[in-house]
């Protein structure tokens, strides 16, 4: 008896598929859950077990598809500690798949080829880009919580492409419910917890945290056209993102302000650095503009915020 070649194809098409899936090549899902704390950074993603990974026969960081019913999201996929069927996604992600948290079906699969997202590992790095030296002779825009403190990382690459400015950005020393927390920009960090599972609160000086300081350090330098030690002319440090402030109530609310430290800037030159910031952004925005407010200077160690 002939096969008539549709059939054949279809044939075909199952055994793979089947042999694919017998392969590690794709996992199901059937609970989601909130995903580790502080790991916004790394969106958008999906948590899932170790063993789910090994499945799928992918490295972590690398882009999957999450599929649910006729709805498909591309995101990268990282580990967490929970149990083998249960998927952590944030809210946005959950929203493009028509899900809340609960029982769910979620079939994950590499996305190879058609992946439209870069891999993103958990692995170190600081980032330091010269620019144009001669304009910004000695001068250094840094984001030492790149990721972490989100969209910092974005904003000095930005400003580095449009103005030439010398820049530094340290990625991926802050994710806590993996025991990695560093403060990069002082020889600080915080212990991961015996079982890796967290920090323990207390800042430590040891000799890693020294070492990823000194990393820093040097990018500065180089970055800034100086010897070690030697003193830049003007470094800015951009840090921050979550500026809620509980009230009385108990209610978070979010204050639309800037808080920033000037240092070597004597009260009188930090008083014009906000004369001309609120005038430039209170034409280009209206009434609506964020504040600023130096903590170094005695009128702004206690302000007053109204807003929703």
């Amino acid at each position: 008896m002939k096969w008539p070649a549709k059939f054949s194809t279809l044939i075909c098409a199952v055994l793979l598929t089947a042999s694919a899936q017998a392969g590690g090549r794709s996992a199901t899902l059937t609970e989601v859950v909130k995903p580790p704390v502080a790991t916004r950074q790394l969106e958008p993603a999906v948590f899932v077990n170790a063993s789910v990974i090994q499945q799928l026969g992918v490295r972590e960081g690398d882009p999957v598809f999450l599929r649910a019913g006729e709805k498909r999201v591309e995101v990268r996929v990282y580990r967490f500690f929970e149990p083998s069927g249960k998927a952590g996604l944030h809210r946005e992600v959950l929203r493009k798949l028509g899900l809340d948290y609960g029982p769910a079906t979620l079939v994950v699969s590499p996305a190879g080829k058609n992946a439209t997202l870069r891999p993103d590992p958990i692995r170190r790095r600081i980032v330091w880009c010269a620019g144009d030296t001669a304009r910004w002779p000695h001068t250094v825009l840094a984001a030492p919580h790149a990721d972490c403190d989100l969209k910092t990382g974005e904003i000095v690459r930005l400003v580095h492409k449009r103005t030439g400015v010398p820049c530094v950005t340290a990625w991926k020393h802050r994710l806590s419910y993996r025991g990695i927390w560093y403060d990069v920009n002082r020889p600080l960090m915080k212990l991961p917890k015996p079982d890796g599972r967290g920090v323990i609160p207390e800042r430590v000086v040891n000799d890693s945290a020294r070492a990823v300081f000194s990393r820093y350090l040097n990018a500065v330098w180089k970055a800034g056209g100086v010897r070690p030690w030697q003193r830049l002319d003007f470094y800015f440090d951009l840090h921050g993102h979550d500026l809620t402030a509980r009230l009385p109530n108990g209610k978070r609310v979010y204050r639309n302000v800037v808080e920033a430290v000037g240092v070597g800037f004597t009260m009188d030159e930090l008083r014009r650095i906000k004369q001309v910031y609120n005038r430039y952004w209170r034409k280009a925005l209206g009434p609506g503009y964020p504040r600023i407010y130096f903590g170094n200077l005695p009128e702004d160690l206690v302000y007053n915020y109204r807003g929703a």
